[in-house]
This record gives C-alpha cells, sequence and structure tokens, in this order.
C-alpha cells in the first residue's frame, strides 16, 4: 500500500517532465511511450552524446524493457544497457547511441 503514492508520484513526474520516445523490442513494432530524459554526467552532456538515461513508468509496457531494446529519443537511435526497476513502478534506461 504504501507504494502507491510513489507510483503516482512517478506517473505525474512523467507526464509533466516526459518526452516522447519509440521504443522497439525485439523485432515488434515500434510503440511510443514518455519517458524523462537524464543526461547527468560530462558523458552524457554532449550534445551528441553516446549516453543517456531514460525514467520510465513499468505499467507502459506489455512486456518489460529489456537489454537490446531501442529507444529512439530526438531522432537519436540509442539500445538499452542497463534496466533498473524499482519497487514504486518506475523503471530507469541506460543508454548508448547505436553506431
Amino acid at each position: 500500500m504504501a507504494a502507491d503514492p510513489f507510483a503516482a508520484l512517478n506517473k505525474a513526474c512523467v507526464k509533466s517532465f516526459g518526452v516522447a520516445v519509440s521504443y522497439q523490442q525485439d523485432a515488434a513494432t515500434p510503440f511510443s511511450v514518455r519517458g524523462i530524459v537524464m543526461k547527468d554526467s560530462d558523458e552524457e552532456r554532449h550534445r551528441d552524446g553516446l549516453y543517456a538515461r531514460l525514467f520510465v513508468d513499468a505499467a507502459d509496457f506489455t512486456t518489460p524493457p529489456d537489454h537490446g531494446d531501442v529507444a529512439t529519443i530526438g531522432g537519436v537511435a540509442y539500445t538499452v544497457f542497463e534496466v533498473l526497476a524499482d519497487a514504486m513502478g518506475g523503471v530507469t534506461l541506460s543508454l548508448r547511441a547505436v553506431a
């Protein structure tokens, strides 16, 4: 029960601060999801940086995000290389630009 307020907060943050992301799992058809792009480190801040992190709501996925999925943000395609799920329904995806 204690997780419910945090899950609602996650949803509100993604709704308010998130951007549209095209997300593709395996060979499935890409779908749109909202997520908060985080670029906190020096490696991530560069305009054409190789890395980014994306915070999403797990409830927006019928199949949980996984390694190798592709997220396209602002026309740049990234591959998911790490998935960190929290107990409140949030998921942080570590991304690397597709070469």
